[in-house]
Parts: structure tokens; sequence; C-alpha cells
């Protein structure tokens, strides 16, 4: 399914950053980023990390997976700390939403000046 996919996925975002390339920030939410090479279209990737724990509980939660699926999901993806380390910039989602929004605000702050 991706090997069909992804190349309309691709061509479609790059056509839609063309299209809003006047705009200051841009900002895409990518699940498989890393895996599926989106990252050289960007400027800069900002990273929303947790702990394995909490994404492990988080995912559950959200999906009604069991552990072991949940796990199944997880390693399937490039792992956490590999997008740490490739990230321009980190998150950290441990704490409160409001907390996360303060980094955000802080982040675009830092960007757009």
């Amino acid at each position: 399914m991706n090997a069909i996919t992804a190349p309309v996925i691709r061509q479609a975002l790059i056509a839609q950053m063309a299209a809003i390339k006047q705009a200051s920030v841009v900002v895409v939410d990518i699940p498989l980023l890393y895996e599926q090479g989106y990252a050289e279209l960007f400027d800069g990737v900002a990273v929303v990390a947790v702990s394995h724990a909490t994404q492990l509980a988080r995912l559950m939660a959200r999906n009604q997976l069991t552990a072991e699926a949940a796990e199944l999901r997880i390693a399937s993806q490039l792992p956490l700390a590999e997008k740490r380390a490739q990230a321009d910039y980190i998150l950290e989602n441990e704490g409160s939403l409001a907390t996360l929004q303060a980094q955000i605000d802080s982040l675009l702050t830092k960007i757009t000046d």
C-alpha cells in the first residue's frame, strides 16, 4: 500500500507547500516523517517526545489496543531515540497540555524572530 500511496502523498505535500510558500511558518503533522523520508522537505523538524511508558499507555488508551499490539505498532516505527537525534527541536510531552503549549509558543517565537 505504501508503494502505491507514498509517491502520490509526497507530490501532494510538495504542491501544498509550494502553494503556501509565503507563510512564515508551516506546521505539518506527519507521524512517519523520518520513515517516509519527508524530513528533507522541511527547514526544521520538531519531535514531540515522551517516555516509552507514556507512549505505550497513550497508544493503548487512544486506539483501545492491548499492550502487545501497541508494542508491535511502536516497534514498527523508527525508535523515538533516533527521532530525537535527528530533530532540530524537541518538545517534551510528559506534562500537561498547558506545558506542551508553552513549549510550542516558545518554539514559534524562536523560529519567527
